[in-house]
């Protein structure tokens, strides 16, 4: 009996439980309600037509359900020392359904590149890793790749909500590509709003980014969607009040880490089936660390404090005046555990780092937490940390004016010696 055949002879007792797996798998793929309402439609009012092109459009739906009722799944996701093993091929490209249904809509996207998912569905986002991604330099993409693993461990130590990331490979036939593949970042049928669709900048890619306008353009989006919605306000600058708050630990993050692109590409809000707004988990982590970031014309992209200043003590005078603010720096923030944050990347993630490796995470951390460290002993005196960020300024401009001289001199004596 070949499969269509065998599909037709679905008895009426089944019908239930179809219907159910087929929705569920549908709203995952992105299908919409219409569609799924006319398949619900077609399954409950008389027989599987093969020739109506709802039923066609969803074929693949009907596929994974005849892998999910054979209590065997050939095609499920499974991990070894070389990372996550997809499904195959076929069935990640027709998930690019939900990753292209608010593509037209200005402002709002689906991160990553697309969707995989197994007949019991389980599902996860699909991304470029950074050997693939043309967002980083290519001397940095090893460095950018192990970041991806790591920084998500060190933001969880912060209470930042982040996007795991796992090394991943789908198949199809004898061709393999590597990618990374991520959890729990977006449910069915929630939208994600990007940055750039809700800041007000002429330039989406500016150099500089006022995080004023960021907080009070996410605010005033809030307000005038969620009213329209019929949602009280006081509920709406509850949660403006979490997503600020939780803006803020990103992009202290973001300066801790010496995230080269903070541009309103790589935060976001999701939008939940009740048109509520939350703040989506940190996902941007490869242009860290020291990897350069391939655009902004080798400047990268920084959020500024109201000074317009956008070093990493500018932030924390910023928001020194806020208790919960001093309270999270002094009890997670110099509390960040590196060692464990190894562990635990090479467990999840299941990657290694080499003695190196971690020499070089040691160094930047502590680096940065040193100057984390000495704007808390100041007890964040303004006039104090002005004056180090002065200091710091100056000796930077010294020293590029002292490397112009030696490129000047080298140059004058090399035309001498011809």
């Amino acid at each position: 009996m070949d499969k269509r055949n065998e599909r037709r002879s679905y008895g009426q007792s089944e019908m239930p439980d179809l219907i159910s797996y087929l929705v569920a798998a549908g709203k995952i793929y992105g299908k919409g309600p219409v569609e799924l309402d006319g398949l619900v439609y077609m399954l409950t009012n008389g027989d599987i037509d093969f020739d109506n092109w709802i039923i066609r459009r969803n074929e693949v739906l009907f596929d994974l359900y005849e892998k999910y009722r054979s209590n065997s799944f050939p095609n499920d996701f499974r991990m070894n020392s070389h990372g996550i093993y997809a499904p195959k091929d076929e069935e990640y490209v027709l998930s690019k359904e939900r990753q292209n249904k608010w593509s037209t809509i200005q402002g709002t996207s689906q991160p990553g590149v697309g969707w995989i998912m197994t007949p019991s569905l389980d599902y996860f986002m699909v991304s470029p890793n950074a050997k693939s991604s043309h967002e980083v330099i290519e001397k940095y993409q090893n460095l950018a790749e192990k970041n991806s693993f790591l920084l998500p461990q060190i933001a969880k130590q912060l209470d930042i909500p982040a996007t795991v990331y796992y090394r991943g490979i789908i198949r199809k036939g004898k061709d393999k590509r590597k990618v990374h593949l991520s959890k729990n970042f977006i449910g069915p049928e929630e939208i994600y709003l990007a940055g750039y669709g809700i800041v007000e900048s002429k330039r989406r890619r500016d150099n500089k980014v006022p995080f004023k306008s960021v907080l009070d353009s996410t605010r005033r989006a809030m307000l005038e969607e969620e009213s329209r919605r019929g949602i009280l306000k006081e509920d709406t600058l509850a949660r403006y009040e979490e997503i600020r708050r939780g803006l803020i630990k990103q992009t202290f993050f973001n300066k801790l880490t010496l995230n080269d692109d903070e541009s309103n590409d790589t935060w976001g809000l999701i939008r939940g089936t009740d048109y509520r707004y939350r703040l989506a988990p940190l996902r941007c982590f490869e242009p860290s660390c020291g990897a350069r970031a391939t655009g902004y014309n080798g400047k990268g992209c920084h959020r500024t404090a109201s000074n317009g200043y956008d070093d990493i003590q500018s932030f924390l005078l910023e928001f020194s005046k806020e208790d919960w603010f001093r309270d999270w720096i002094e009890n997670s923030v110099l509390s960040i555990d590196l060692d464990k944050a190894f562990e635990d990347a090479s467990r999840e993630s299941m990657t290694s780092f080499s003695p190196k490796e971690r020499d070089y995470y040691g160094e930047v951390f502590n680096k940065m937490l040193g100057k984390v460290r000495d704007v808390f002993e100041l007890d964040y005196d303004h006039d104090e940390v002005t004056h180090i960020i002065r200091d710091h300024r100056r000796g930077k401009r010294l020293a590029k004016v002292k490397k112009q001289i030696r490129r000047v001199i080298g140059t004058d004596a090399e035309e001498q010696g011809r």
